[in-house]
């Protein structure tokens, strides 16, 4: 049994999952900071009180601020109070003290789900084509002196036809250290 037939059907079995959760890869902070609008007086002071040491919560601040200015509204005392201290080059973004551990969880776990997914498609199609042979199964990761053919690797190829560029040795990574997330 040729195993191209069984590499191809776990790479369809990704570009399926992936094309219903790519939306998971491509979120970056502007995607985390939906702030509703209009706020309420509770989620403005908390993030007012958070954007002192939090970049997310003081970004949202400035996101709340330049919808209420957009839509011609007055501006909440509040902010307006913020708007008047801060000045958005009158002082420098709080530090982000590290990069938080959960930072790419989300993306993290489609990664390690479609690597799963790869290998339990390859297997099913490996059962499909007749008997198992011994060396029938995909492994999650491959030696980096081996050829390309491993779950990581198919799920690489894939992510890039959807214009995601992440490497081999990132997706081993996440597959390595998935029991941490």
């Amino acid at each position: 049994m040729s195993a191209r037939r069984p590499q191809k059907c776990a790479r369809d079995a990704v570009r399926q999952y992936l094309g219903t959760a790519a939306a998971g890869f491509n979120s970056t902070i502007a995607d985390m900071l939906v702030v509703p609008y209009p706020p309420t007086s509770e989620q403005i002071a908390l993030y007012l009180r958070e954007g002192e040491s939090n970049i997310l919560a003081w970004e949202a601040c400035w996101q709340i601020v330049e919808r209420y200015l957009n839509n011609g509204k007055l501006l909440p005392k509040p902010l307006a109070k913020f708007v008047l201290t801060e000045g958005r080059n009158s002082r420098s973004k709080p530090a982000q003290r590290g990069r938080s551990r959960h930072t790419n969880l989300p993306r993290n776990l489609l990664l390690v789900e479609a690597i799963q997914l790869a290998i339990t498609a390859y297997l099913k199609q490996a059962r499909d084509s007749g008997p198992i042979q011994p060396k029938t199964k995909l492994n999650p990761t491959r030696n980096e002196s081996s050829d390309p053919i491993s779950a990581c690797d198919n799920v690489a190829e894939c992510l890039r036809e959807i214009n995601i560029h992440l490497p081999y040795d990132v997706i081993a990574k996440v597959w390595n250290n998935r029991q941490s997330d």
